[in-house]
């Protein structure tokens, strides 16, 4: 065998040793992560580790999946939604609002808020405000985002009989009747009319999402900056969480 027929020997041997290890190292990292992931009688498949992951298998493709925790959480039936329009007299300082309060447990609500006006406007979050009278608002029904679940929200409405499950709405005469003053001022921040909705608070979820006290009163509205006939629109979501919050 002359010496070029040695190189073609060794460069072949090597390379069928290549391949070969590829393909171990593809079965066995499937096989692998399919236990771990789907196998439902292994004991490293719990439903914590899939969920810890938010990982799952789909047996469909072979393949792992993976969802953010918020979508996951609607799939579980813990992600929930309410809105609110009304259009005001063309009076400036008028109010379109909504207001909650959370359960004194520690089941907690991971809050966004989006808005939009057709009119320049102000959106307000206040955390604990005083209320005057807080019963002179609408019950409104808040929806369980997962349509076929039928968990309850444990936020509940500021009704003269307050109801789980429901918030607050008001238009411009509720809110004078309830009178908010003072609380914490989470957020303020000014929309321009025509254009949104907005997301209130950050432009990712990570920098707008509010992990709400528990047993306290909230109170989100949007406030016209002029005399104008404006359209408020508020959208709160928020998925609800007990223990590693």
């Amino acid at each position: 065998m002359t010496e070029k027929q040695k190189d073609v020997a060794v460069q072949g041997v090597f390379w069928a040793a290549i391949l070969v290890l590829a393909f171990v190292f593809t079965v066995g990292f499937t096989y692998f992560t399919k236990i771990v992931f789907a196998a439902p009688d292994n004991h490293l498949s719990s439903k914590a580790s899939i969920n810890k992951l938010s990982g799952s298998w789909d047996d469909a493709v072979d393949v792992l999946t993976v969802v953010t925790y918020p979508h996951q959480k609607l799939h579980e039936g813990y992600s929930f939604h309410v809105h609110y329009s009304v259009t005001t007299a063309s009076t400036d300082d008028h109010r379109t609002g909504i207001m909650f309060k959370t359960p004194n447990t520690t089941r907690w609500g991971h809050f966004v808020l989006t808005a939009s006006a057709s009119d320049p406007a102000e959106v307000i979050i206040n955390e604990g405000p005083t209320l005057a009278d807080s019963g002179d608002g609408t019950d409104k029904l808040i929806l369980n985002r997962n349509r076929n679940s039928a968990i309850t929200s444990t936020m509940e409405s500021l009704e003269d009989t307050a109801t789980v499950g429901s918030v607050t709405t008001m238009n411009e005469t509720e809110m004078a009747a309830v009178g908010p003053s003072a609380g914490l001022e989470l957020d303020h921040v000014f929309v321009k009319g025509g254009s949104g909705p907005f997301a209130i608070g950050g432009v990712s979820r990570g920098t707008e999402e509010y992990l709400l006290k528990q047993d306290t009163v909230y109170l989100v509205y949007i406030q016209n900056t002029g005399a104008n006939a404006n359209s408020h629109t508020l959208s709160l979501d928020w998925y609800e969480n007990t223990g590693a919050n």
